[in-house]
């Protein structure tokens, strides 16, 4: 009984001592947040003081500069005096678009001040005076935001300044409460390593350092690759160098993964990160997802990293490993998203020519257009905010006069300024994020499909891009039909033949749709090189004739010889042919005439589709009437 009663007695002062020490926290913290509070308005105040004298100061030295022709000097030194208080962290003028004009390191002058509030001062005029947290550093901090007028032209003063002064005097109340704080720091740090601080902390290490680094491979990932990027171009830019990016694709990946197994594609992957980590100190590998890698190089001017390219060309060989290598170097003035838009160009160019093979992109230029910051920026946003409206085209069935399906066309909102859905894909293709586009572009017609009658065809276009990387697994695509709850054989995967891309893992990904369920339709026969070969591939249940082939029938040989290669090939396999583009009475009755009677074949064209047949509608009608009779 008596060890209960220790106990008991021992677990009762506890919590007698953690009541006393919680009552004595709170009423300290209570009267320290108020002096902290009334030291913080006096100190605003006296601040808020100075930056109207330091604005006056600035005026005159503008004044006397105009005045004596002598520049910006005596605004540059008034400025110096500003920033040598020894309470001041940043002293700056910010003209309008937060370009820094004077700073107290000179060295900054020409970046950027993203402050809002410097915008509003130099259009409305207002004042901003506030105790904040210093973005860089997190510090606390007084920031005061003045508009100043300056050669003509209004312009921002800038300045915060540190906590020091405010500090010291709130050393002062804390005096009378060290005891208890010094007491509660303790035995909370004490109950904190109780309750398995250590272990914390280190899992938290643990997982900071795991979301920067590729698990596999050991290489920093895509999120690393991305802020790396963007600092290297700031340096280089500052400093007047130049830099190289190189970027890998491994041709037989998803072959090796597909006929040996995970393992094997594993180990090839852990060998060209093997690789890329013996390269130069300096440069910085990255595996960027799947079998994509990256290599930083700064300091390296267009030879070095030529060179460099045809060294891993090599070595990856030496391994076995066949890879397409695309190479940019930076422009000054150029962002550093423009030049992975050039290497990713490059790496597609090198992919083209067969792969094993490194192409720069100073080859492709004034040939290949890599779209502009604005550009990117603008897809980028489009694709986080999903930005996008679908419109359903008719396609009518010649024989039934009858609407047998619609083709789902999504376009971006025009606040986004692209210049339609292609511009939107091809910029999308240069980012990597040609996948990402199309997924929210089937999501969104699945889930705006809703009105089109479920006895009619529902035709969904993918990009060959997108195939390619869904060779291996593409589960996505069953999971997103649900939502459009329309049975898989209502649903047409729609694709181009106009791509440069690998055909074996397209035609291999386009097969197992159409063993899943999915009805097939290749799309712009005729205006690629690779039509035949998916036709004689693919048991495509549809084939899509662009109108340039249908209109240069009647004229053009090779058009003629591409229709009656399509008559042949309907005749044989039962598939159903569409032209595309049909604008008018006359073209319709044009494509309604096409025959091949010599070759048995009363009607090469069974259905068609274009703005005199039905222009795309987000509204789609319940009882759709003949429109060109």
């Amino acid at each position: 009984m008596r060890h209960n009663r220790n106990i008991s007695t021992v677990a009762i002062g506890w919590r007698i001592g953690l009541s006393m020490l919680i009552t004595l926290f709170i009423v300290g913290t209570i009267g320290y947040l108020y002096a902290a509070e009334h030291l913080e308005r006096v100190q605003i105040t006296a601040y808020a003081n100075n930056q109207k004298l330091d604005v006056r100061s600035l005026q005159n030295a503008s004044a006397n500069d105009a005045q004596n022709n002598s520049g910006v000097l005596e605004q540059t030194q008034a400025l110096k005096a500003i920033a040598g208080r020894s309470v001041v962290s940043k002293a700056q003028v910010v003209k309008s678009g937060g370009v820094i004009v004077l700073a107290e390191d000179p060295f900054i002058a020409g970046q950027r001040n993203k402050d809002p509030d410097i915008q509003a001062a130099i259009d409305a005029g207002e004042v901003t005076e506030e105790s904040t947290e210093d973005e860089a550093s997190g510090d606390d901090i007084f920031k005061f935001v003045s508009p100043v007028l300056l050669d003509g032209r209004r312009d921002a003063l800038f300045v915060t300044y540190n906590t020091s002064i405010s500090d010291q005097r709130l050393s002062d109340v804390r005096l009378t409460l060290i005891l208890t704080g010094l007491l509660t720091l303790l035995v909370g740090a004490f109950i904190f390593h109780l309750v398995a601080g250590r272990w914390l902390m280190r899992d938290h290490r643990f997982a900071l350092s795991r979301a920067s680094l590729d698990g596999l491979t050991g290489l920093a990932n895509q999120r690393s690759f991305a802020v790396d990027l963007g600092r290297v171009t700031s340096a280089s830019e500052r400093i007047g160098d130049l830099y190289s990016l190189v970027m890998i694709d491994i041709d037989d990946f998803r072959t090796v993964n597909d006929e040996e197994g995970r393992t094997a594609g594993d180990r090839m992957l852990t060998e060209v990160a093997e690789i890329l980590e013996k390269q130069g100190l300096s440069d910085v590998p990255y595996r960027l997802g799947d079998d994509d890698f990256a290599l930083l190089m700064p300091g390296s001017h267009y030879d070095a990293a030529v060179l460099l390219a045809e060294d891993l060309v090599t070595k990856l060989r030496q391994r076995g490993i066949r890879a397409s290598i695309g190479v940019s170097t930076m422009r000054l003035g150029v962002r550093g998203e423009v030049v992975e838009a050039e290497a990713a160009a490059a790496l597609k160019e090198a992919r083209r020519r067969g792969g094993g093979n490194f192409v720069h992109f100073e080859e492709l230029r004034g040939e290949v257009n890599v779209a502009q910051p604005d550009k990117i920026e603008a897809v980028r946003h489009l694709i986080a905010e999903e930005g996008l409206t679908t419109a359903f085209q008719p396609i009518w069935n010649f024989e039934t006069r009858s609407v047998m399906g619609y083709e789902a066309l999504t376009r971006p909102d025009p606040r986004y300024g692209l210049n339609g859905p292609a511009e939107a894909f091809d910029v999308a293709e240069q980012m990597g994020q040609v996948h990402r586009l199309d997924e929210i572009c089937v999501r969104n017609a699945f889930l705006t499909s809703g009105g089109i009658s479920p006895d009619r065809l529902l035709f969904v276009n993918l990009s060959p891009q997108t195939l390619d990387i869904d060779a291996g697994d593409g589960d996505w695509l069953l999971e997103t039909s649900l939502v459009s709850r329309r049975p898989r054989g209502q649903i047409v995967i729609e694709v181009t033949e106009r791509f440069g891309g690998r055909m074996l893992p397209v035609m291999k990904r386009l097969q197992t749709l159409k063993d899943e369920g999915f009805k097939i339709a290749l799309d712009d026969i005729g205006t690629g090189n690779s039509g035949l070969e998916m036709m004689g591939r693919i048991d495509a249940d549809f084939i899509k004739i662009d109108r340039s082939i249908v209109n240069g029938a009647e004229k053009q040989a090779s058009a003629r010889a591409v229709l009656t290669a399509m008559a042949l090939f309907a005749e044989q396999t039962g598939t159903f042919v569409i032209a595309e583009g049909i604008e008018d009475a006359e073209m319709l009755q044009y494509v309604q005439s096409l025959a091949e009677p010599e070759l048995g074949i009363p009607t090469v064209v069974h259905g068609g589709q274009g703005y005199g047949l039905g222009r795309p509608s987000v509204e789609v009608p319940l009882d759709p009437v003949w429109p060109l009779d």
